[in-house]
């Protein structure tokens, strides 16, 4: 099995979660085929006033949650990354959280819902005001493939771009903000019945 298929099977485990977090703002989502994910930046699909709307979804393991709880972070190692996707236009939305103890059980403790339209508008003014330079700062794993990938706080995100999160925040920097419209079809959480974690 690729690392590719490793990370898939072990985040796939937390979709049903997923899912009923993502609910309240766009009804009900379906899995994407792997090449949708590979190719499009899209981990979960569900249409909004006829509109496809694309998620990428990333979970992380519940022991980074404290040290980097209040970052969420895109990989940007090859040719056509996930960095460079978002940029081609790829995705509506990233759904980022972190897992909940391995005791708890399989559901995703602490999450953020970004705008990645908002993102995108973030990404091309810092390029413009910064001589073509990246906003975030580039990070490499320490395992055998080094994943490189581009670490974003939060809290540096413009007003709108985080559409909502879970959980307490960790520090007071965290600022969600319903986006005003984040496509032009308009996306409105809708009541839901409340989780039970």
């Amino acid at each position: 099995m690729s690392q590719y298929e490793d990370g898939r099977k072990w985040s796939d485990q937390y979709n049903p979660d997923i899912k009923l977090c993502l609910l309240p703002y766009l009804g009900d989502v379906d899995e994407a085929t792997p090449e949708e994910d590979m190719q499009r930046n899209t981990d979960m699909m569900a249409t909004v006033g006829g509109r496809l709307v694309r998620v990428s979804c990333r979970v992380r393991d519940h022991k980074y949650l404290k040290k980097y709880g209040e970052e969420f972070t895109i990989r940007d190692q090859c040719d056509y990354s996930e960095f460079v996707k978002i940029q081609d236009g790829w995705g509506d939305f990233l759904f980022y959280g972190f897992a909940a103890p391995p005791e708890d059980g399989l559901w995703v403790a602490r999450w953020s819902l970004i705008c990645l339209e908002k993102f995108r508008a973030y990404v091309a003014q810092h390029i413009q005001r910064n001589a073509g330079q990246l906003p975030g700062r580039q990070m490499w794993n320490r395992t055998p493939d080094e994943n490189q990938f581009r670490v974003f706080k939060l809290c540096d995100m413009p007003e709108g771009s985080v559409v909502d999160q879970s959980g307490v925040a960790l520090d007071s920097c965290t600022r969600p903000a319903w986006p005003g419209g984040c496509f032009s079809s308009g996306l409105h959480k809708q009541p839901q019945p409340v989780r039970t974690r």
